[in-house]
């Protein structure tokens, strides 16, 4: 699916439009063969650029073409598949220096992408690169904040059945969250790197203002990392103190049937003596049977108390 957005002057809010002209925003999602090559032909692209974009395992970083008359960069965004669920995959971000023209490319509808081209900020437009990628950075970065607020409740509702619970079903939810975040980890360092190498400078000339938009995206992906830090430490917290209480738990249930085992051995061991065939004290008299009940139950409170007072109960 190809889109093209545009703001001018005399058109300030971002509107999509039905041609390619200058200052044109090309936002390529999902694309087919055909729609590739007719980019490729009308942009005069490298087809394997596009291709890299879409290529799952494409890494964050910046390339920087003149003779060609284009920069790219490719971050990663996250994405829920319904096959995989939150997973992070590449958004690639072409400069054409030379026509002026943006193009964006995603294997599958970002919420970035998504939130840009249907809401865009104010202070957005598609004249200046360096505003657009500041804005298309910021939305990304709220994109995962997203993802990071979710995995907090699910943390939270994993802590408070963690108690109660005898079951795998919160360790599965607690690692698939862990995985998650240290997908988002490697993902937003990558993203960091291409921040931090356009604020040097030597990909994109930039002047005061430009330089203090990427320094406050740089700052808000540090922020973020740290979340991620944080929310990466309270699973492994979580998760041994679930460790902890699975086991005492078990000790516990454990503890109570070889009480009980041994309690039930007292009366079965008596009762055993007068099932055998040998003559034994009292067995001619009919109320032996009694004097054995109240002999049972005696023996019996007698363990509970030595058990209780030993505080094994």
């Amino acid at each position: 699916m190809i889109n093209y957005y545009k703001s001018t002057d005399s058109l300030p809010k971002l509107k999509e439009v039905d041609k390619i002209t200058k200052n044109t925003w090309i936002n390529l999602v999902s694309p087919t063969v055909e729609e590739i090559n007719f980019l490729v032909d009308k942009l005069d692209l490298d087809k394997q650029l596009i291709e890299e974009m879409l290529d799952y395992e494409s890494v964050p970083h910046v390339e920087k073409e003149l003779r060609e008359g284009y920069i790219s960069f490719i971050l990663r965004s996250p994405v829920v598949l319904e096959e995989k669920g939150v997973v992070t995959i590449p958004l690639g971000v072409v400069f054409l220096t030379k026509l002026k023209i943006i193009l964006t490319v995603s294997k599958h509808e970002l919420f970035a992408l998504t939130k840009l081209s249907t809401r865009p900020p104010k202070g957005f437009t598609t004249k200046n690169r360096v505003v657009f990628f500041r804005y298309l950075t910021r939305k990304v970065l709220n994109s995962y904040m997203i993802e990071l607020n979710k995995i907090e409740h699910e943390i939270s509702d994993a802590e408070e059945s963690i108690n109660n619970a005898l079951e795998n079903k919160e360790i599965a939810i607690l690692l698939a969250k862990q995985n998650t975040l240290v997908y988002f980890k490697t993902s937003i360092v990558g993203n960091r790197s291409v921040l931090s190498r356009i604020f040097s400078g030597k990909i994109i000339p930039l002047n005061d203002d430009e330089k203090d938009l990427l320094d406050d995206a740089i700052v808000d992906i540090d922020e973020a990392q740290q979340l991620i830090s944080i929310y990466s430490e309270i699973i492994s917290h979580t998760m041994s103190a679930y460790s902890s209480i699975v086991s005492n738990n078990l000790n516990f249930v454990m503890k109570v049937l070889a009480i009980i085992t041994f309690t039930i051995s007292v009366p079965t061991m008596i009762f055993s003596f007068y099932g055998m065939n040998v003559h034994l004290p009292f067995q001619e008299n009919p109320e032996v049977i009694f004097y054995l009940i109240l002999l049972t139950f005696g023996l019996i409170g007698v363990t509970l108390f030595i058990f209780k007072k030993k505080k094994w109960l």
